[in-house]
């Protein structure tokens, strides 16, 4: 699945020419911009209010995700699926938080839309060492506080860890859980200084004890992305096995790094060439014809860069 969001990134910066650190600066200023904007409106709205909001931010989401591949679209559907089932759930089942009107704002689902593909856009380079450092000893850090010094005991910081660990497993979502708890850190204690919503101090059993934030939240929300990962994959195979069968099967398959030659860049090409006008060495191993002379450049594609070059 990683060599297929690689092989298509699509987004914004390929559609409109924009370097990948062009890219990720409108992303950071979109991002901040909509948590800004909407955590200083929202406390003075009614529902009609959080419904304009919705609006303007899934326009936002839907404008953004137009430029990105079908794969990163179905992704995103299934995160908004996974992610309100849990609301309700941590709403009205657990009773986890409490919104500020009592009801389900309708930004919720754009929201959770928004912080999805956030991640994914930034995941898309590899992230800096420094980031996953400072990512983890920061979550670290605040589950320690939670823990041991908060005025309001949180245990849901050991938990959260424990759900990183299992998920950070799967090679995409290593690369997204930094820029997932970069995303949603400062989003979470912005929506609960401004009153957005606001985590009671423990859930309907009373054993899971919670601070306002939680330490927890990353864990959860690296969870709904990798169930989003695991059900887009599921849909993307039911749908294409419908309408395109090889198109099913190739779809997640992996693909070797550079397997296509019109996709290597003329250092690798250059490098390539190189390799292939060395002499060979006797192997038994080898592929030899009967005169004992070496087959090798017979191998080399068609669509190879080096077909011209003699290989001897």
């Amino acid at each position: 699945m990683q060599e297929r969001e690689d092989a298509r990134p699509g987004g914004l910066g390929t559609r409109h020419r924009l370097s990948r650190r062009s890219e990720r600066l409108l992303v950071y200023l979109w991002a901040a911009g909509t948590v800004v904007i909407s955590c200083l409106t929202e406390p003075h709205v009614g529902p009609l209010g959080q419904l304009v909001i919705g609006l303007v931010v899934g326009g936002c989401v839907t404008f953004m995700a137009w430029h990105e591949s079908s794969w990163v679209q179905v992704q995103i559907l299934c995160a908004v699926a996974v992610a309100c089932t849990l609301e309700f759930v941590g709403t009205h089942g657990m009773q986890w938080w409490d919104y500020r009107l009592g009801n389900f704002p309708a930004w919720v689902p754009a929201g959770h839309a928004f912080i999805f593909l956030t991640s994914v856009i930034l995941a898309r380079t590899p992230s800096p060492r420094w980031l996953h450092r400072a990512a983890y000893a920061g979550l670290a850090a605040w589950t320690l506080w939670g823990l041991l010094l908060a005025e309001r005991t949180d245990y849901s910081g050991v938990i959260g860890l424990l759900l990183i660990a299992a998920v950070r497993q799967h090679p995409v979502m290593r690369a997204r859980i930094p820029w997932i708890i970069a995303v949603t850190v400062p989003g979470e204690f912005a929506g609960t200084h401004f009153g957005l919503y606001s985590y009671r101090p423990h859930d309907i059993t009373g054993l899971l004890l919670m601070g306002n934030p939680p330490s927890g939240l990353p864990g959860g929300y690296a969870l709904v992305d990798f169930a989003a990962l695991l059900m887009a994959s599921a849909v993307y195979q039911a749908w294409h096995r419908h309408h395109d069968p090889a198109e099913a099967r190739s779809a997640l398959t992996p693909r070797p790094p550079h397997s296509d030659p019109r996709r290597r860049s003329p250092a690798e090409s250059k490098e390539r060439c190189q390799l292939l006008a060395r002499p060979a060495q006797p192997s038994s191993a080898g592929i030899r014809s009967r005169r004992g002379r070496d087959l090798y450049p017979l191998l080399v594609s068609e669509a190879s860069p080096c077909r011209e070059r003699p290989l001897r």
